[in-house]
C-alpha cells in the first residue's frame, strides 16, 4: 500500500508574491544548496529563511 509522504517543507506564507533574484558566488550557492538539502527545504525557501534571519539581525542592531 502506497502512503503519501508528508511534505517536510512549507510553502511561503500568503502574500509572498514578489520574486527576488540575487546573484551569488558558486561557493555561496553550494552553501545554500547544502543547507537546503540538510533541512529538506527548497533552495528558494532556504534563501528566504536566510534573508528573514538577516533582516531580524539588522533590525536588532546586529548587522553581521
Amino acid at each position: 500500500m502506497n502512503m503519501p509522504t508528508p511534505s517536510t517543507s512549507m510553502r511561503s506564507p500568503r502574500g509572498c508574491n514578489r520574486p527576488l533574484m540575487a546573484h551569488v558566488t558558486p561557493e555561496e550557492r553550494a552553501t545554500i544548496d547544502a543547507l537546503a538539502k540538510r533541512d529538506e527545504r527548497s533552495v528558494s525557501a532556504t534563501a528566504r529563511l536566510l534573508i528573514l534571519r538577516g533582516l531580524e539581525r539588522d533590525a536588532a542592531g546586529n548587522p553581521s
